[in-house]
């Protein structure tokens, strides 16, 4: 036995391998036009004894560049007895790893193994194509439409067929397994994964006519489906005639089949449900012609449950009709819903329909249901609320081709019509900020227009009403549409309080280019009417609240928003523009009437105080105001008549009023401020009307101004602002100073960035009027400096000593002096950070003319000559009318002046500093009391420039202890301390023309 089979194989090898080899060669040219390659072909007869077996390795068919089939392995198995025969059969067929492959490109140009067309039939050859057993291992089959844009894969795991030829007919019959890995249609994936089987399959292909015929069951997953139907080639294509049945019990092993499903948590429950379709497929098809198709559909008894929901939809029954058209395309498709139904436990839905061309659907629906929110929030957990409650109820009627509103402005021609009803509904955000309580009304819809008729409920408590109507909502279904839609809506809110956290006043944009209105809708107009009793901001509350409010794509026009805000009313009005969602300009009209305002109060507001900070202005903002307080209340002053009326536009701020009453006057003002973006420049122009104030308590009030930091030590710090020659007139009918008191104060200063220019001063004092003007400048030190130029006329001697310290009274007072004093000098101060005067900082020469002057009982001079008859010098006459005094620091430093009295002449000096306090020297004419005639005495004191000439008597006055000493001097003493004086005199007077010449101007 090993022998024969020792001899078979040789006589295998040797004497039938070339005639096998010829013969499968021939075998493929008859058959295939397309060209096939194989590496080998091998014979044995000991793989599978007793039979033997051809082995054809590595095959491949290549069409236009597509590998159309490729295998490792192809088993052909006859008797080898058979060899010896002219004609002989194959028994086995057996194909291993082959890839299948037919393609068609993007061009529409099939791709796939081609075979040869044979006239009529020819009966006989070498082989008969009776095969009894085919087997497809491991192969893998691959459908790719890149016109179409499908794709099918299937991974075969095994197949088994037999063939049987009859003189008209080659039929294939068996079963398959095998794994649908994808299939894409137009784009999109339809399956993956589905486990796939043929049973009892057949294709029968006509040798007379062409004809394939095909029947079988395939089952998918663990739906079956029956399929049956005729294929003719024509052409590139096939005349098509296809019939797929199916009628499940169990709904669920259609679901699964859809990719989509696998994520649906809902599982259909009952087991007398049924799914049953029949579809029919007719018409040619080739590469980029589809067939024409018809689906009848029917469900019934479904009912679909999800798990820790306690109830279910149930009584779900949907049938009806789908249909590709005329055109066997999306235009004329058609689907038509002859009925469906479901229910929940309260809620109901019944519809019927039909929809007509996919591309541009035509629709004719209607649906009347019943929807309970709380079983529909439970079932499909709707997101951004919660506790969802209350009925709505639905009754639509649609017929007309919505998806062409892009062309339309109306649904003229169509018809849609239907109420929808609330009833009790409730809900709230999810996160519990919003809660909707007792929603009703109605919503009606005519054709393209929506009415919102008396939707009532409460919001957070407060109850709302919404009224008003959407006029043609079709151009909303689709951005791109060129028309409009057109809302009114008129909202009214009782009292409605907005929460905290919803407000985000935390953050304010570093973005100055305005506000992005890019989520409003393009292509919608509305006007809004909205009203409140009282809304609350946080802690801030506003009442009896008006908007009206236009609003579209490019603009935002606030008609009206008028409200009470702490006892005060505000009307604001304004609008902005935009330009594809982006603020190009914007315009604010905002007018006010309070009868009282605590700002301070306010800023403690947790609205105010987390915002504070505030942002900046947006660089296309324009603002008109107009504000009147009758009593504002800020850092803890009271100001009354606050009026504000100005303009902001373009980095520039134009206030025309700024007015105030404050507690010692009136400010009367108008200011501009430049280049609000760098470093803002102020001018304007004020006027100060001061009632009857004592100046220490109107300086102490400006002071309160000034923050504590600024009093602390002087810092050099980066500036706010800058001035620009501001004008502030200021007048006042009485000011007081101590025992001083000014009248009919008038006043013109100057404020420059760095100073201030006092222009015109001038008040009434002591009997007469004096006039000031000077310069205020702030050092780098942050003092400031004061040079003022001093004029005085008429002022009764008497008064002005009377205001004297008294210490100084002890010397002179009012009855010790008479005469009219005429005034003109030059004074510079220099004052801290508060405004004080700093005695130490002060220099100043003034020019004294006494007209007319008498000193009375004056005690340096009748104290120094008691030795004279007291009737002599109890009256003294100032001889030299004009007396230069030279003021410097704490130092007060009189030159040489001359008095005179009935009997003698004086000449007289003085000086006065803290550390002596008063001091004189007295020359005292001998000669005069001696030898001179009165009227060469008169004609001595009405000389341009007296003197006291002769032999003279020297004495010197001192206050110590605000007590008067008197003692004589000689002649070299008097001279030397004259000396003294005049040097010191000439040093003061120095030391100011170089204050005056180094850097303060002379006003």
């Amino acid at each position: 036995m090993v022998v024969l089979t020792i001899l078979l194989e040789l006589l295998a090898k040797v004497a039938f391998h070339d005639r096998i080899v010829q013969e499968v060669q021939k075998m493929i040219d008859e058959n295939l036009e397309s060209k096939l390659t194989f590496s080998n072909v091998q014979i044995s007869t000991i793989r599978n004894f007793p039979t033997a077996t051809v082995v054809i390795d590595s095959v491949l068919i290549v069409e236009d560049g597509y590998a159309v089939l490729q295998a490792e392995h192809i088993l052909l198995r006859i008797n080898p007895l058979d060899l010896l025969k002219e004609n002989y059969i194959f028994n086995t067929v057996e194909i291993r790893k082959a890839k299948f492959h037919s393609v068609v490109d993007s061009l529409g140009h099939k791709h796939m193994i081609k075979g040869k067309h044979k006239e009529g039939h020819k009966a006989g050859g070498d082989f008969d194509f009776h095969i009894p057993n085919i087997k497809i291992r491991q192969a893998e089959i691959r459908v790719t439409n890149e016109y179409k844009k499908n794709s099918v894969k299937i991974s075969v795991e095994y197949g088994d067929f037999q063939m049987i030829s009859t003189s008209d007919l080659v039929s294939f019959e068996g079963n398959a397994k095998a794994v649908l890995d994808t299939m894409v249609s137009k784009g999109t994936i339809a399956a993956t994964g589905v486990r796939m089987e043929a049973k009892d399959a057949a294709f029968r292909i006509g040798k007379l006519d062409q004809r394939n015929l095909f029947d079988g069951i395939l089952k998918l997953g663990d739906a079956h489906i029956r399929a049956a139907g005729v294929l003719k080639p024509v052409g590139n294509g096939n005349l098509m005639d296809i019939t797929l049945e199916g009628a499940e019990s169990d709904l669920n092993n259609y679901l699964t089949l859809i990719p989509q499903m696998k994520a649906f948590k809902f599982k259909q429950t009952n087991p007398d449900a049924r799914l049953s379709f029949r579809m029919k497929m007719t018409g040619y098809v080739d590469p980029v012609t589809f067939p024409f198709i018809h689906v009848d559909f029917d469900l019934a008894n479904a009912s679909f449950a999800k798990e820790g929901i306690p109830y279910e939809i149930g009584d779900v029954f949907f049938s009806g009709v789908y249909t590709n058209g005329k055109e066997k395309g999306p235009e004329t498709s058609e689907l038509i819903l002859k009925s469906g139904k479901a229910r929940i436990v309260d809620s109901y839905v019944n519809v019927t329909g039909s929809f007509y061309n996919f591309e541009d659907p035509y629709v004719d629906l209607n649906l009347q249901a019943e929807l309970s929110l709380s079983e529909l929030d439970d079932m499909f957990e709707i997101p951004k609320v919660a506790g969802l409650k209350g009925m709505v109820k639905l009754d639509l009627d649609l017929e007309g081709n919505l998806a062409d509103h892009v062309k339309k402005t109306t649904l003229v021609d169509d018809r849609f019509t239907g109420r929808i009803e609330f009833r009790n509904v409730y809900g709230a955000s999810d996160t519990l900020n919003y809660v909707m309580r007792d929603l009703n009304g109605l919503l009606t819809i005519q054709n393209a227009n929506l009415t919102f008729d008396e939707i009532r409920g409460s919001l957070n408590e407060s109850k709302f009403r919404l009224n008003g109507g959407l006029e043609n909502f079709i151009p909303l279904l689709d951005p791109a549409s060129t028309h409009l839609a057109k809302a009114k809506l008129e909202i009214d809110l009782d009292e409605y309080y907005l929460n905290e956290k919803d407000l985000n006043l935390s953050e304010v944009p570093a973005d100055t280019s305005g506000f992005d209105f890019s989520f409003f809708p393009k292509n919608l107009d509305l006007a809004l009417k909205f009203n409140s009793n009282k809304i609350g901001f946080g802690d801030i509350e506003i009442e009896k609240v008006r908007l009206r409010v236009s609003m579209n794509k490019d603009s935002v026009l606030f008609r009206q928003f008028h409200f009470w805000f702490q006892h005060g009313e505000i009307r604001l009005s304004g609008n902005s523009y935009f330009n594809q969602g982006k603020n190009i300009r914007n315009h604010i009209s905002l007018r006010s009437q309070f009868e009282y305002l605590n700002v301070d109060t306010l800023m403690t507001r947790s609205l105010f105080r987390k915002n504070r900070a505030g942002g900046e202005l947006p660089d296309n903002l324009s603002i008109v105001t107009d504000i009147n307080i009758n009593e504002l209340v800020y850092q803890g002053k009271t100001y009354r008549k606050v009026g504000l009326s100005g303009r902001f536009k373009e980095d520039k701020v134009v206030m025309d009023r700024v007015d105030v009453d404050f507690p010692y006057g009136s400010l009367r003002s108008s200011w501009e401020i430049h280049s609000l973006s760098g470093l803002p420049l102020i001018d304007g122009a004020a006027q100060v009307d001061l009632g009857e104030v004592h100046i220490d308590s109107l300086k102490n009030y400006f002071q309160s101004f000034v923050s504590k930091d600024s009093l602390a030590a002087p810092k050099k710090k980066s500036r706010k602002f800058a001035f620009e020659d501001i004008e502030i007139k200021v007048t006042g009918p009485k000011l007081t100073y101590d025992d001083i008191v000014m009248h009919n104060l008038r006043a013109e200063v100057v404020l420059h960035d760095q100073d201030l220019e006092v222009e015109k001063t001038s008040f009434d004092l002591f009997g007469g009027r004096f006039h000031f003007s000077g310069m205020l400048r702030k050092s780098d030190s942050l003092h400031v400096i004061t040079t003022a130029k001093l004029k005085a006329e008429n002022i009764d001697a008497s008064q002005m000593v009377d205001a004297f310290p008294e210490d100084a009274k002890t010397l002179i007072g009012k009855d010790n002096i008479k005469g009219r004093i005429q005034v003109d000098g030059m004074v510079i101060l220099n004052h801290d950070e508060k405004l004080n005067h700093q005695e130490k900082d002060m220099i100043g020469k003034v020019h004294l003319r006494l007209d007319d002057g008498m000193l009375i009982h004056f005690k340096p001079v009748t104290e120094s000559l008691k030795f004279l008859k007291k009737e002599v010098v109890d009256t003294i006459f100032v001889a030299n009318r004009g007396i230069d005094v030279l003021f410097h620091n704490d130092e007060i430093l009189i030159p040489n002046t001359v008095f005179t009295s009935n009997l003698t002449n004086i000449e007289f000096l003085a000086y006065y500093n803290k550390k002596i306090e008063f001091g004189f020297n007295l020359k005292i004419s001998v000669s005069d009391l001696l030898f001179k005639s009165q009227k060469k005495k008169k004609a001595n004191i009405e000389a341009d420039n007296a003197r006291v000439k002769g032999i003279n008597y020297y004495m010197s006055a001192r206050t110590i202890d605000e007590q008067l000493d008197i003692r004589s001097l000689k002649k070299k003493e008097y001279a030397w301390q004259e000396k003294l004086l005049k040097t010191r005199y000439k040093q003061v007077d120095l030391l100011m023309d170089q204050h005056m010449a180094k850097d303060l101007p002379t006003p």
